[in-house]
């Protein structure tokens, strides 16, 4: 069976982009190290069951938002790291980890929901999330690795564990 692999998008569309589940007929399955690296699309919606590799976004000077649909797997790190305008993330309700160094560096970052089924905030996860003030948990969470908060204001910042402050 045939699908398709996303490795490279135009880098000078400044739009918002929803990544089609079928193309001509063919399931798009995967997206590849760096596809929209310095990409200038402002949101981005990823359909159900797609893998992505690490750094696929990383990094974007433009991407203020971004909506994972459910069954989005990701292998290895740094998917959003340095897209520095960001500001809202909807991520996949499947997600059981976190990946390393996922928002690394993204500053305008003000808040983020962890999904129910998360178990595993790897390390610098939220490291350089200078604008970070607000951080739900659900009850599943057990692991929070080294430097997951590393950079991001102790004195600003809220973790609510099961929506408990």
């Amino acid at each position: 069976m045939f699908h398709i692999t996303i490795t490279g998008a135009d880098k000078t569309l400044q739009k918002a982009l929803v990544i089609p589940a079928t193309y001509e007929g063919y399931t798009v399955t995967d997206i590849k190290y760096g596809a929209f690296m310095h990409t200038k699309f402002t949101s981005i919606t990823v359909p159900d069951n797609i893998h992505m590799e690490q750094s696929v976004f990383s990094p974007s000077g433009q991407l203020q938002s971004i909506y994972f649909s459910e069954n989005v797997t990701f292998y290895g790190g740094y998917q959003l790291a340095v897209c520095s305008k960001l500001t809202d993330v909807t991520l996949p309700t499947t997600l059981t980890v976190l990946p390393l160094y996922m928002f690394y560096g993204c500053r305008s970052l003000p808040s983020i929901d962890i999904p129910d089924k998360v178990t595993t905030l790897r390390k610098h996860a939220f490291d350089g999330c200078t604008a970070l003030k607000t951080v739900h948990l659900p009850l599943s969470v057990t692991q929070i690795e080294e430097a997951c908060f590393l950079g991001v204001p102790g004195e600003t910042l809220h973790i609510y564990y099961a929506g408990r402050e």
